[in-house]
């Protein structure tokens, strides 16, 4: 009989959910989580800075953010793995793996699709020096507790809040404790992962260096996101409705890309959504959308009754579900902007244990964000008829919610927190998996990296074990 070894991995999100399928052969697996059921992150979060605003930003649960996120699927560009310990080439065999984990769609028919794309928006005018990285959308999002069929194989699943792990003076850790709705446990193993999110596993670091005498100084620092608002709305010259939101019979879904322009080391991506003029309510400024609410809430009444009054949501619904591309030449503009790490922006605990949240948008950034737009504009000029830029766009700026680089993979422990192999610096057998180890991601939604990445780690603890 084949005795494995025992991992415990914290969080049962979209970094814990991979990691478990891809070693439920070869280790025990216990999953610790702050909840039984799906729901937003019970800890409350503080934010001493710029507001998140976007609700739920993070979940707990079975699945975790993956029971309320887009699911769309994009790549890191290779520019921006400047500032991790090895190269994109490095994962890319992994980003293929985790493209047809999250979307059942090939990698290589998703890029050839966009290179299709790419040469439509060229011939309508769209210089290619300003079309950014492809990001698809599959028809149905995933929590991938359940499209993993997690629930059905042999895993251990431990309801509680991990508060630190436990080491001796060797470096090897021997156990997590778990405050739990009753009692504090102590639970052991051979292997322990954090995949508690960008939020949680910055504090659960700090909490583990300070009980076993560590000095992880990055742990929690180098916090950043993603700033996004509707910025403008632009009258063009030439019909893009059958583009922005591209599909094919090959794709089983839907593939959007940003213009992009780069000031100052950051790239600005600007989305465009199409607006319905016949609509009353033709004009989009704030980013809340009715398509989060009703997709996180399907059997709200109400919510139907404000879609019904909101054109832009639903030339979005017609679109993506029903394929129908309702000819407009007017559009909003959506930013979504790379932001620079700082070391002084991070999370750390509050009171009653609850989570600090220091994130900041300077008016330099936002003065960056105004010119990138203006350059956009610039650069599109032949084709934009009208354009008038958002009074208050900058007071509109949101969290995207990819809570990233709070315990990030780097070679020295003065400035990350864990190495090329996702190892925390001074401990044998701990390893991060999730949002916080990203160094940087340039304007990419996170999942299919925090994907990647998981799949990456698996490969190593088998070789490990």
């Amino acid at each position: 009989m084949t005795i494995h070894p025992h991992i415990i991995i914290v969080g049962a999100g979209l970094g814990g959910c991979v990691l478990a399928a891809r070693l439920q052969n070869h280790f025990r697996i216990t999953m610790v989580d702050l909840a039984a059921q799906c729901g937003p992150l019970t800890i409350p979060v503080h934010d001493v800075g710029h507001p998140a605003r976007i609700k739920p930003h993070a979940g707990s649960g079975p699945g975790g953010t993956t029971h309320y996120w887009q699911n769309g699927l994009i790549e890191i560009a290779e520019e921006d793995f400047a500032a991790w310990p090895f190269s994109k080439r490095e994962l890319d065999p992994y980003y293929s793996l985790a493209f047809y984990l999250l979307s059942d769609q090939s990698r290589e028919i998703v890029s050839k699709e966009f290179s299709t794309l790419k040469k439509l928006y060229a011939q309508r005018g769209i210089p290619e020096s300003v079309i950014g990285e492809s990001l698809y959308y599959p028809l149905s999002r995933r929590n991938l507790w359940k499209s993993l069929g997690l629930s059905k194989q042999n895993i251990a699943y431990q309801t509680g809040r991990a508060l630190r792990f436990n080491a001796d003076d060797s470096g090897q850790v021997r156990s997590l404790t778990v405050q739990t709705a009753n009692s504090v446990v102590e639970l052991s193993a051979e292997c322990f992962v954090s995949c508690a999110g960008g939020l949680s596993s910055p504090v659960l670091l700090q909490n583990t260096a300070a009980n076993c005498g560590l000095r992880l100084p990055a742990a929690g620092r180098f916090y950043h996101d993603h700033p996004s608002a509707f910025v403008a709305q632009v009258t063009l010259g030439t019909y893009l409705h059958d583009l922005w939101n591209y599909s094919s019979p090959e794709l089983n879904g839907n593939i959007r890309t940003g213009f992009v322009v780069r000031e100052a080391g950051c790239k600005f991506a600007f989305y465009l959504r199409p607006v319905f003029m016949l609509w009353p309510h033709g004009k989009r400024e704030k980013l809340r959308s009715l398509l989060i609410d009703l997709r996180n809430n399907p059997y709200s009444i109400p919510n139907y009754w404000k879609l019904l009054k909101n054109g832009d949501d639903l030339i979005d619904i017609l679109s993506f579900r029903l394929g129908l591309r309702i000819p407009t030449r007017v559009y909003s503009v959506l930013m979504v902007a790379e932001e620079s790490s700082e070391y002084d922006l991070g999370i750390g605990l509050g009171k009653n244990g609850s989570i600090l949240r220091n994130w900041r948008i300077t008016p330099d950034y936002k003065n960056l964000a105004e010119t990138a737009l203006q350059r956009l504009l610039d650069t599109l000029g032949p084709i934009v008829k009208e354009h008038k830029i958002f009074r208050d766009w900058a007071g509109e700026i949101m969290s995207s919610a990819h809570h990233s680089g709070t315990c990030r993979m780097g070679t020295d422990a003065a400035t990350a927190v864990c190495d090329s192999d996702n190892k925390v610096f001074g401990l044998k057998n701990l390893f991060v998996c999730d949002g916080s180890a990203l160094p940087s991601s340039g304007y990419a939604n996170t999942g299919l990296t925090i994907a990647a990445l998981a799949l990456r780690l698996a490969d190593h603890l088998r070789a490990r074990a």
